[in-house]
């Protein structure tokens, strides 16, 4: 059995014995080992990186605290990716729209500045931080996507109105509350005008209809039926089942500071024209001799006016639009009085000369201009902006924009020969198409206000806008470079010299007609008189009051 075994199977006591033996030589190994490993290949290795790890940190010590002669070292959180400065960065808020700006971006934007004269003024191009500026992506659009309207501007002028002047007894039953005052047509044709800008801004959402003060500002020239058909038309807007009255609220400003709705300084343009066109005219005293003096100016004299004095004109026009009965002689001849008296009121209002458009006008076209540029900027960044201005104001106001935009005589070749007509209305609109902005210039000539009005659209005739019904905004900011001026070029136009007391004493003309237009003659003639100590002036000023405020 024993010769059956493989060689490899060892007897019990000789396995025991071997197993000893192993033993005794690894313990004897083991003892030489502790003798000679650290000279061993491994730890040599081991030593060597230390070391060298050593001089390594040395090495980044001695460079982040000895910095070269030419620059500074870099500090270490540059170093390391973190930031862990203790100086706080800008805050940043999160707008409606979702995108970071830093507050003081915020409010620089969103917050308007104030002119001198009182006027309000958007800041035209809000500033922003490096960073926002760096992480700013492009503007894109889908190209597929509807046009969409981001800013609108609207002016129109007051509704129907009694006479200023003194009228025949008989037909004061007509004007129950007074002289120049609304009359009930007037509140309700502006109300119908409101319901149909509601329709157009506030149903489509455009405005909030909890009318947010935010989204919109309004104002109007300091005069009573000025001030109200603002109130009437926004009530109109913003009207509410759940509430019993609702008001907009409005601004205004006295008429000797206001350089946007009003023309209250005299002006060395006006003089000069006037003096180059109609030397007599100068010299008149009488408002009466100034409207007839003008008239033969201009041309022949109109034949009409020898049947009627042209100072009743504005009575008659009012008279007529409000349904007032007048005599069948006055109906037989409205046209031609009309056409005459308008003629001569644009004289006196200056649309016969770009200059005197540009210094009358002016200040508010380059508004209209720059708010529309900046809603767009702030539009493209995201930043909360104003959508919707209002300026509720008077004829003429409107002649006035009408000119300076270069489409008054488009419209007096496509519609009757008069003044604008009550609660007439312009709009300027912005919208968008495929990412680019364009300009839309809207118009109403009548006083009514259907619910789905069609407007005239006189984008075409816009200089510069070529005959396009979308003019680019880029386009249409260049159609009135000679029609629009800032505050100081107002300034500079009208005092060349610098001093405002040069031309006061230039002509009698210039000193009664400070508040020109005004049509509140006796609280302007007061102003006028404690500004200018011209105590022995007042009938003149009221006389030439209303040569633009009809």
């Amino acid at each position: 059995m024993s010769s059956g075994r493989e060689s490899n199977d060892i007897p019990t006591t000789q396995k025991e014995t071997t197993d000893v033996e192993m033993d005794s030589t690894a313990s004897k190994t083991s003892g030489n080992a502790g003798k000679v490993g650290w000279f061993s290949t491994k730890n040599l290795i081991i030593l060597g990186i230390a070391a060298i790890s050593s001089l390594a940190v040395v090495g980044l010590i001695l460079y982040f605290t000895l910095p070269t002669s030419s620059e500074s070292a870099p500090k270490f959180e540059a170093l390391v990716g973190g930031n862990f400065s203790t100086t706080p960065g800008p805050r940043h808020e999160m707008t409606p729209s979702g995108i970071k700006v830093t507050s003081s971006e915020l409010k620089m934007a969103t917050q308007p500045r104030v002119t001198p004269s009182g006027t309000e003024v958007t800041t035209s191009e809000p500033k922003t931080s490096t960073e926002s500026s760096t992480s700013e992506e492009p503007f894109t659009e889908d190209p597929n996507e509807p046009p969409k309207l981001i800013f609108a501007q609207a002016l129109f002028r007051h509704g129907a109105r009694a006479p200023d002047k003194e009228y025949p007894p008989e037909v004061a039953k007509y004007f129950p509350r007074g002289r120049g005052q609304l009359t009930d047509r007037g509140f309700n044709t502006s109300y119908q005008m409101g319901l149909f800008l509601r329709k157009r801004y506030v149903e489509t959402g455009f405005l909030n209809s909890n009318m947010n003060s935010e989204e919109m500002k309004w104002f109007s020239r300091d005069l009573d039926r000025v001030l109200s058909t603002a109130s009437t038309v926004g009530a109109a807007m913003f009207r509410n089942p759940k509430q019993k009255y609702t008001s907009v609220a409005i601004q205004t400003e006295k008429d000797s500071n206001n350089l946007l709705l009003n023309f209250p300084i005299p002006c060395k343009v006006k003089t000069d024209y006037r003096n180059k066109t109609c030397p007599d005219l100068l010299r008149d005293n009488s408002k009466e001799d100034k409207y007839t003096t003008a008239l033969k100016c201009l041309g022949p004299f109109p034949p009409v006016f020898n049947k009627f004095n042209v100072t009743d004109s504005d009575m008659y026009i009012n008279m007529v639009r409000n349904g007032v009965p007048v005599p069948q002689e006055v109906r037989d001849n409205y046209a031609e009085i009309s056409k005459e008296f308008m003629k001569v009121r644009d004289y006196l209002n200056g649309l016969y000369n770009r200059e005197y458009i540009q210094v009358k006008f002016g200040v508010l076209v380059d508004k209209m201009l720059k708010d529309m540029d900046t809603a767009w900027k702030l539009y493209k960044r995201k930043i909360p902006r104003r959508k919707f201005r209002v300026y509720s104001t008077q004829d003429w106001l409107m002649s006035g924009i009408l000119s300076a935009f270069g489409v008054h005589e488009h419209i007096m070749a496509h519609g009757p020969q008069e003044e604008p007509n009550y609660n007439t209305l312009i709009l300027v609109e912005l919208w968008k198409k495929n990412g680019k902005p364009y300009v839309k210039f809207l118009y109403k000539p009548e006083e009514e206000t259907q619910s789905d009005h069609k407007l005239m659209d006189l984008t075409g005739v816009v200089p510069g806008c070529d005959g396009k019904k979308k003019c680019s905004l880029r386009m249409f900011e260049n159609c009135c470079n000679s029609t629009r001026t800032t505050i100081e070029g107002l300034f500079k136009l009208c005092f060349p010299k610098g001093k405002y007391f040069d031309y006061e004493d230039d002509n009698v003309d210039d000193e009664e007609d400070i508040n020109e237009g005004s049509g509140d003659e006796e609280e302007d003639d007061e102003d006028d008189e404690d500004e200018n100590d011209k105590e022995d002036d007042n009938d003149k000023e009221e006389e030439d009051d209303d040569d633009d405020d009809e």
